[in-house]
């Protein structure tokens, strides 16, 4: 078996045991070295590392959900629920990207008057 498919597997037992996975709690980890050895902001005393960490968070964050949708697919597969049409993913993206372009106007507006 690889790495991968072992952590796969972990992440996959934690996310059918708990209705919060605990893998969610790993997403701290690249952040550990800063807390304990860097005084004061990460991104200032390291800001290439502290963007590596910032990635490696994000991406096993979004990993862990993504398994934890994928489990919860299957669960409710058996009901005969339809988790999340297409409608839904459509409102969703929408307002985030209305949220966004709400934010980079009003950030260009301070930018340009003041």
């Amino acid at each position: 078996m690889t790495l991968l498919r072992k952590i796969t597997e972990l992440v996959d037992k934690d996310v059918a045991a708990n209705g919060k996975p605990i893998s969610i709690v790993a997403a701290a980890l690249p952040f550990v070295p800063f807390m304990i050895f860097v005084d004061g902001a990460p991104a200032d005393s390291y800001p290439v590392l502290a963007g590596l960490a910032l990635v490696a968070s994000l991406c096993w964050l979004a990993f862990v959900l993504w398994r934890a949708l994928r489990h919860t697919r299957a669960e409710l597969e058996g009901y005969g629920y339809v988790f999340g049409s297409a409608r839904f993913w459509r409102l969703m993206l929408g307002t985030a990207l209305l949220i966004a372009v709400a934010t980079a106007a009003v950030m260009w507006l301070q930018n340009r008057i003041g």
